[in-house]
Formats: C-alpha cells, sequence, structure tokens
C-alpha cells in the first residue's frame, strides 16, 4: 500500500482529538494501539478525503513535521503509534531491521526445500544481503546438473 503523505496542515485540531481518543495510551515503554485497524494490521484514520496509517499520523504529530520515508516500528506491532516506537526510514533499513530481529520470511527455516540441513558448513550466505541464504549442496548439484546438460 502506498502511503499518503501526511501535511500538518491537513490534520485539524478536530482530526487530532479524533485520532488521540482512538489511541490506548499506555506506559512510556509500553505499545499504544490504534483502534482501527484495517485487514493488514495497521491503524487507518480518514482525514479530509483520504485515509491515512496511524503510525504515520503519530509520528507527524509527535515529531511537528512529515515523515521522509515511511514510518516503521521498532516493536512490530502495526497497530502501535506510541512515538516512541515510531522511526523513518526507507524499504532497506525496514527490511534490514525485520532480518535484524529475525522476523524475515523464511530465515527460522532450518531445512533448504530439498531437505538438506542449514548448517554453517552448509550454508552460502548471499554478499550484500541480511537474509539471504542458500543451501550449499543444493547450488552443487545445480551446477552439476547444468554441467552435465552442457556436456550432452
Amino acid at each position: 500500500m502506498r502511503q499518503n503523505l501526511i501535511t500538518l496542515g491537513e490534520v485539524s485540531a478536530e482530526d487530532q482529538s479524533r485520532f488521540w481518543s482512538r489511541v490506548t495510551i499506555g506506559m512510556a515503554d509500553e505499545c499504544w494501539p490504534f483502534d482501527w485497524v484495517g485487514a493488514d494490521g495497521y491503524g487507518k484514520l480518514w482525514i479530509k478525503t483520504a485515509t491515512f496509517r496511524a503510525n504515520r499520523v503519530a509520528w507527524a504529530l509527535a515529531n511537528r513535521e512529515e515523515p521522509a520515508g515511511i514510518v516503521c516500528h521498532s516493536c512490530d506491532n502495526p497497530a502501535c503509534c506510541n512515538p516512541a516506537h515510531l522511526w523513518v526510514g526507507d524499504d532497506k533499513s525496514n527490511m534490514d531491521d525485520c532480518a535484524y530481529k529475525r522476523r524475515h520470511r523464511g530465515q527460522n527455516q532450518t531445512h533448504c526445500a530439498n531437505g538438506h540441513p542449514y548448517t554453517p558448513e552448509n550454508t552460502y550466505h548471499r554478499p550484500g544481503t541480511v537474509a539471504g541464504r542458500d543451501c550449499r549442496t543444493c547450488i552443487r548439484e545445480r551446477v552439476r546438473r547444468y554441467k552435465r546438460a552442457l556436456a550432452a
């Protein structure tokens, strides 16, 4: 989903009041969930003619400026609006954070699709990626098949 850009001029005092009334504010280190959540788990807020993600609105209101990139969660709770849990990044920094926290799809798999174990000796880590890995046994088998096909 493309995140609508929000400008502080678009958020009236009435919109701000409506927004914060929908946030369950807890302790400073806790998540503050927004109570209107879409199917993707993110809080949604309708302002004028557009729907905005609640985390973007929370960050913009707390920092008194528009976020320059995507608003990410340090808590990994998409409904959270606690400004202390929000940070601005880009797609790459968000995916690096995901991989670092071992939340990237397939990162917790112990075996490849062909059943070979992901051991340190049998795992090739792709350069330039945090989560990219391949099974060395599968790579060797793929190279053998390729060479046989060339020889035939």
